[in-house]
């Protein structure tokens, strides 16, 4: 970044159709060739190739996909200002998503909303609740009626947590349309708030520059909740 402005540049390799070696060179030498840049967009799906068909449905492709990921981060760690965007097919409990990777050698604040909760701990080792009203039933409102920015229960937020030192309170009343949520925590991780019949309803992890994940949704309910705008400042305020 230089007076407040980042470089960036879009990238185009050259790609072949669910080659993913192939692929994975020519991200990485496009990488090198612009590492002054502080983001590099590359295309939708750019580590398969985009008309992979029903290839996609090949677990093998996407085994070497998620790898290439891994060995395109480990080749251009040094690269510490850098951040790199590539579209990468990746499946998340049976389900297939055409994504876009973030790759950056640096801890870039990351916040998580709802399911992003949910994927975050996935992806560190924890595990899920897949149907919450059938695993964990409790009188809670997890799933709402419209309006959503309506709150519908409490949490109890953890004392000196990071979202406690943010919002100056132990008690914090959401909104809430969840059917799957948090079962066993990711170790990296620690939890910020709970429901009263146990849920987690916010996590951070320790060491990093800001990753937080929340259950609810404060994305809805900022305009008329002032817990909501100030966690977005939060967040915003550690991006820069």
């Amino acid at each position: 970044m230089r007076n407040q402005l980042i470089l960036a540049a879009a990238a185009v390799p050259s790609l072949r159709v669910a080659d993913v070696e192939y692929n994975t060179e020519q991200i990485i030498r496009l990488i090198a060739e612009n590492s002054r840049c502080g983001l590099i967009v590359f295309p939708e799906l750019s580590v398969t190739g985009y008309t992979c068909a029903d290839l996609f449905g090949s677990e093998l492709l996407l085994k070497k996909a998620q790898e290439a990921m891994f060995i395109i981060a480990k080749t251009t760690e040094e690269y510490r200002e850098l951040t790199v965007i590539i579209g990468v097919p990746i499946r998340f409990e049976n389900n297939l998503y055409n994504c876009a990777a973030v790759i950056s050698a640096g801890k870039k604040p990351v916040l998580g909303i709802c399911r992003g909760i949910q994927f975050i701990n996935a992806a560190l080792g924890g595990t899920l609740y897949q149907d919450l009203p059938l695993q964990h039933s409790s009188d809670i409102e997890h799933h709402q009626s419209p309006p959503y920015d309506i709150p519908v229960h409490e949490v109890a937020i953890v004392k000196d947590s990071p979202l406690y030192q943010c919002l100056k309170t132990g008690r914090l009343f959401v909104n809430s349309y969840h059917h799957q949520a948090v079962k066993t925590l990711a170790e990296s991780l620690k939890v910020m708030a709970e429901a009263p019949d146990g849920t987690i309803e916010a996590v951070y992890m320790p060491g990093h520059c800001f990753l937080w994940a929340v259950q609810w949704h404060p994305e809805i309910s900022w305009r008329t909740d002032e817990h909501s705008r100030k966690i977005f400042k939060d967040f915003i305020t550690h991006c820069f």
